[in-house]
């Protein structure tokens, strides 16, 4: 008699959860502000609780260790997400970036310009000199301020960096990019086009 008490209350409790969409799977990218590994984590939650929670690695972020012959201390942030819930009157999905994944992407994609950069260019120098000037505008680990007080200048130069190196063709003009973002891009007549 109890193990069937127990069944209809594990029923009554499902379809409740089915019914009224208490149901949600949220699954989110973390990326290292580093290396730019990258792990895909997936959460099942009911009435809020976490049910399951699992992760997987999606990116190694090899580049690191053998440009700065040491391993990675990541900095994992959040990038972008999805949510699904489900219940008996419908469901629903959604996705996009967090604030903090708007927030550090054009780290993220200076970073992954200066590691193809490096690799197309073989200039260590002028890598460990990218990558300086990256952790000065904008530290892996900056926490997202208040978006009224996002700084403009760090994040516009970060950006510009990306998109010019991007184009860079060769050393000298990888050298320009650089000398160019040190000054916050005044004039960009020089840097490389498309």
């Amino acid at each position: 008699m109890k193990i069937s008490k127990c069944i209809l209350w594990l029923s009554i409790a499902a379809f409740i959860c089915g019914a009224f969409g208490a149901w949600t799977t949220f699954d989110y990218s973390l990326d290292c502000t580093k290396c730019l590994a990258s792990k895909h984590v997936v959460e099942q939650k009911a009435f809020g609780i976490t049910i399951s929670h699992s992760t997987e690695d999606e990116d190694k972020g090899e580049d690191y260790p053998r440009i700065f012959g040491h391993p990675c201390e990541h900095v994992f942030r959040k990038g972008g997400f999805g949510e699904a819930w489900h219940s008996l009157f419908g469901s629903g999905i959604g996705c996009g970036v967090t604030g903090e994944g708007i927030f550090i992407r054009p780290r993220l994609e200076a970073v992954a310009v200066t590691y193809d950069a490096e690799q197309r260019l073989h200039d260590r120098d002028l890598t460990l000199a990218t990558f300086q000037l990256i952790d000065t505008l904008m530290p892996a680990d900056s926490r997202m301020p208040p978006q009224h007080a996002w700084p403009q200048t760090p994040r516009r130069t970060t950006s510009l960096l990306g998109v010019f190196l991007r184009r860079a063709e060769t050393v000298e003009q990888w050298r320009l990019v650089l000398e160019a973002a040190y000054q916050n891009f005044p004039d960009t007549s020089k840097l490389p086009t498309e």
